[in-house]
């Protein structure tokens, strides 16, 4: 039997169906995209409830390897050690009026027996771009506030370096779970109503789609659940000085569909390109960085950061042509 020879009403039924699934979706798909505004460079601290910021003692590793970069205009940033030479930090730390540059240095380890350590700011590596005029905000959305800054001495050898490790949310999307279940709920009611050649059409759809439902399973069974995961963030708070403090357990709130990160760690200016870490025993590593804040319409507070997972590999970035925008020291950048 054709669908055109389906009772009236059960036609109704199976449009109603698939509008409530498709609007359902369309309406998590929103929900999940919907990005705030940035403030941009001059944004306000992000502190959730009681601030959970505590000193660190940067003579012990991780936090001897995350620094601060003075800019030579006055400015700083946060950032961290990812090789022997390269600090990873943000890219509108180093965005400047007329391109992307750096001019300053980077101090380290303050608390270390033989004091600090610094280096110069050598070149900048950001997504390629950026540097010509690319919009800021839309580079902070889309999960593309990362810059891998060249130093002139490798601090790295001495103090070690931390690994980078990609925060993916690779747990099925509503939407498509939705629209999943809607399929086996359709075909399936629809089947029951017809006979012969159709109905076994409609029952493969209906299994078809009991096959995708079983592999959301599976994936969500396997797959990290990064809101479980803790959280470290720790970098230089405008109010701490040179005192490195952070939050030693913080959460991930949820990821935007170009991979940026929500997260609830404490924040203020100067903390941006300072990192967000993982400890899984003795091990270290940044899964984010770092990028802004914005406030919701009712004054509570959002922080972002950057996911791991789109910063390229430092020898990759310096060592080749095309893996993003290199340039040198020159114009004054910017920072928090």
């Amino acid at each position: 039997m054709p669908l055109s020879a389906l009772s009236p009403a059960l036609m109704t039924m199976i449009r109603v169906i698939g509008r409530l699934a498709t609007a359902l979706a369309c309406l998590s798909a929103f929900a999940s995209a919907a990005v705030a505004q940035p403030i941009g460079p001059g944004w306000t601290p992000a502190i959730f409830g009681v601030d959970d910021r505590q000193a660190r003692d940067t003579s012990v590793f991780p936090w001897s390897v995350i620094g601060e970069l003075r800019f030579d205009g006055g400015a700083g940033c946060s950032g961290a050690l990812i090789a022997e030479d390269v600090v990873l930090t943000a890219a509108h730390c180093v965005i400047a009026r007329d391109g992307v540059a750096v001019s300053g240095q980077f101090i380290t380890a303050r608390d270390r027996p033989g004091g600090p350590l610094g280096a110069r700011l050598v070149e900048a590596r950001v997504l390629d771009g950026v540097e010509r005029g690319g919009n800021v905000v839309a580079t902070l959305v889309q999960n593309g506030d990362w810059a891998l800054v060249r130093l002139d001495r490798k601090l790295g050898v001495e103090l070690g370096y931390l690994a980078v490790e990609a925060a993916v949310d690779n747990r099925p999307r509503r939407p498509d779970f939705i629209g999943a279940l809607a399929m086996v709920l359709v075909a399936a009611i629809a089947a029951a109503a017809t006979h012969g050649r159709t109905r076994l059409v409609l029952a493969g759809l209906a299994g078809v789609g009991v096959v995708i439902l079983a592999v959301f399973g599976v994936r969500l069974a396997i797959a990290t659940d990064w809101r479980t995961v803790p959280v470290t963030q720790a970098g230089y708070s405008v109010d701490t000085g040179t005192t490195l403090t952070g939050v030693e357990r913080c959460n991930i709130l949820r990821f935007r569909p170009s991979g940026l990160i929500e997260h609830d760690c404490d924040i203020t200016n100067g903390d941006s390109g300072s990192p967000l870490l993982v400890r899984r025993g003795t091990h270290w590593a940044i899964i984010a960085v770092v990028s802004y804040t914005s406030y919701r319409p009712g004054g509570a507070p959002r922080a972002f950061a950057t996911a791991a997972n789109a910063i390229p590999d430092p020898d990759r970035a310096f060592g080749e042509a095309g893996a993003g925008a290199r340039t040198g020291a020159g114009a004054q950048a910017g920072a928090d």
